[in-house]
């Protein structure tokens, strides 16, 4: 789904700055991750172990995004949340 509504934002004319997934080891059975889609569309791919940790920080503070659409199978930390304003 989140591609789907990813695809959509882009047609609109809005840049995506980057696909996060988490790492395949964690990803739920049902779940393939964004890479094959980022590459189609020429998007910067990251794979994490941890939507609330620091390495999640260092992608968004680098990537200065306005919106975040999330597929998570993670519950986010307020901290994370309050990244985006």
């Amino acid at each position: 789904m989140a591609k789907s509504f990813a695809s959509s934002f882009i047609d609109c004319g809005i840049e995506c700055v980057g696909a996060v997934s988490l790492e395949s080891r964690l990803r739920p059975d049902a779940s393939f991750g964004l890479s094959d889609w980022a590459e189609d569309n020429s998007v910067e791919y990251f794979e994490i172990a941890d939507v609330n940790g620091r390495e999640f920080r260092l992608i968004c503070e680098q990537a200065q995004p306005n919106l975040l659409l999330l597929e998570w199978s993670q519950i986010l930390s307020k901290a994370t949340i309050d990244m985006f304003p």
